[in-house]
């Protein structure tokens, strides 16, 4: 079957630093003026130049703040605000490489394979002494 789209089709560019400013001012406007304060969450993805998939996973990992209102997910201004002015990516990376970085524990391995130490379970209880009646 032949694909509908290419990849570059299907992506999105990043925001620029410009589109970053006229979306933060565009957010602090429509909230100073009470006109949205909650977005759905396909909206926030098209604010923000990222998938579906992509904004849910930032909510599931508590990127981003949602608020459930019924049957549906909203997201206040303010998370979408905080999202665009630092993403955390930078806190992310190092605590990567500082978990990388930490020595690990090798495991050491068994002389034995596991149907020795059965075989040893086995006959080391057979062999108890047994009482006298």
């Amino acid at each position: 079957m032949k694909n509908l789209f290419t990849y570059e089709e299907l992506k999105q560019s990043p925001l620029t630093q410009i589109q970053k400013k006229e979306l933060l001012k565009e957010l602090k406007l429509r909230a100073d003026f009470g006109a949205q304060y909650l977005y759905d969450v396909k909206i926030t993805a098209a604010m923000l130049h990222l998938s579906y998939d992509e904004m849910q996973t930032l909510i599931y990992s508590y990127k981003i703040d949602a608020v459930a209102v019924r049957a549906s997910i909203k997201i206040p201004w303010w998370s979408i605000s905080e999202y665009i002015i630092d993403p955390a990516d930078d806190l992310e990376e190092a605590l990567r490489k500082y978990v990388q970085s930490l020595p690990h524990r090798r495991i050491k391995k068994s002389n034995t394979t596991p149907h020795e130490e059965a075989k040893f379970c086995v006959y080391g209880t057979s062999k108890t002494p047994k009482r006298k009646a």
